[in-house]
């Protein structure tokens, strides 16, 4: 028992020092929503950005660092955050999901990251995503000529 007590206290009082939450310096000039900058009296540029947990320091290069805090923003006036997941401009789309008709049930097949998605439902059970995607499926197969 006093064992579980003493790993508690030591695990606090280790962990404790890095749970503290770190304020913004007043002098921080905000360049972006939730993402400020601060030159320190020694010329290092700090970049402070708003996170769940608090604010969390970056620190920037020296050579990238200019000199005043008003030159801190690009010409275009927007700083764009760099995303750890890489280059998010691609607009998201819908899976292209394929439905067949199998007497009075029909069969859909979505592609997804962990491989093939595939059920069937009866023509009198579909919800209202997959009534639609049938109506636009049903639209798209009549606009269509049959190539046979």
């Amino acid at each position: 028992m006093w064992f579980k007590q003493f790993a508690l206290i030591l695990f606090v009082g280790i962990c404790a020092p890095f749970l503290v939450a770190q304020n913004l310096p007043k002098d921080a000039k905000e360049v972006a929503p939730g993402e400020y900058r601060v030159v320190s009296k020694d010329g290092k540029t700090e970049t402070w950005r708003k996170t769940p947990f608090g604010f969390q320091k970056l620190s920037a290069p020296a050579a990238a660092a200019p000199a005043s805090g008003d030159a801190a923003a690009p010409a275009s006036g927007a700083v764009r955050p760099v995303s750890p997941f890489g280059d998010n401009t691609k607009s998201s789309t819908v899976p292209q999901t394929t439905l067949k008709e199998d007497g009075d049930s029909i069969r859909f097949e979505r592609p997804t990251p962990f491989g093939v998605q595939r059920w069937t439902r009866k023509k009198a059970e579909l919800t209202p995503e997959e009534t639609k995607l049938w109506q636009a499926q049903s639209r798209q197969d009549q606009s269509q000529p049959n190539a046979q």
